[in-house]
């Protein structure tokens, strides 16, 4: 019986978390040569439901009239896989952040942003900074203009259950007097835990504001076009590497060891 437990008891230190260390990695324009971000956004105003704005600075989201809606997309591409600075296939993720810089913020209310991830793909967000968008590029009006709608009509831009999903999405409030000019960030782990194990596809991020309210909400977060590199997006998974073979050998040593004095 005293073996048995001696077998569990070095399964259990050789196998314990404290052998699997923890590995954090960032994801950010630039950043051990990662070029996998592209971002955008759209807006719902009389006029620019067919512009374009991948190509702009900042990521609105939010409010700015009672007609003026905008929404923002940061897609990740090329997180997972073998390479030096991805997620190997075969780890378990820990935690995911993402991280945005408030570049400016219109109105004093509070306002809550959640970001939801997306259910079908933007293949073209475009290189537009407010233009009329090109054929393919999101806009308002279209998933890509003007072949491809979005999941209803013309007039409403994303839809949900349709274009992105309310599971998993992860909500963070801005506090304007505090917030601005900081970056913020939102617990994403599950959405890209999903993207991981295959339960969703990696087409990125939806920020939406939930409502429009009696003021002004229009948040602008600084975008991977930004020029101040130091308010770059970034993604920060936090995972458990596959154990190494070595380490595997050692459980396997540890077990015939124990077994053999047992016989």
């Amino acid at each position: 019986m005293k073996r048995v437990v001696g077998l569990v008891m070095v399964l259990g230190i050789v196998c314990s978390p404290a052998w699997a260390q923890e590995t954090l990695v960032r994801f950010e324009k630039g950043l051990n040569g990662y070029d996998g971000l592209v971002d955008g956004g759209i807006r719902s105003e009389a006029g620019r439901q067919t512009y374009n704005y991948g190509a702009s600075s900042d990521i609105s989201v939010g409010w700015e009239l009672e007609d003026a809606e905008f929404v923002g997309f940061s897609q990740w591409k090329d997180i997972f896989g073998s390479g030096a600075n991805q997620v190997p296939l075969g780890a378990t993720i820990v935690s995911a952040e993402l991280g945005l810089t408030l570049r400016a913020a219109q109105g004093t209310e509070d306002r809550i942003i959640t970001a939801y991830a997306m259910t079908r793909e933007i293949t073209d967000m475009g290189g537009g900074a407010s233009n009329p968008a090109a054929a393919g590029e999101v806009c308002w009006s279209y998933l890509a203009y003007d072949t491809t709608m979005w999941g209803g009509d013309t007039t409403h831009g994303p839809v949900q259950d349709a274009d992105y999903t309310t599971n998993h999405a992860s909500s963070l409030t801005i506090n304007v007097a505090s917030d601005n000019g900081i970056t913020v960030s939102w617990d994403v782990t599950d959405i890209v835990n999903d993207w991981y194990t295959g339960a969703l596809p990696n087409y990125g991020f939806l920020l939406r504001d939930g409502a429009w309210a009696d003021n002004e909400t229009r948040s602008n977060f600084s975008s991977a076009e930004t020029s101040n590199t130091g308010d770059l997006p970034f993604l920060k998974i936090t995972y458990e590497p596959v154990p190494e073979p070595a380490t595997m050998g050692l459980v396997a040593l540890g077990g015939l060891a124990l077994l053999r004095r047992r016989s």
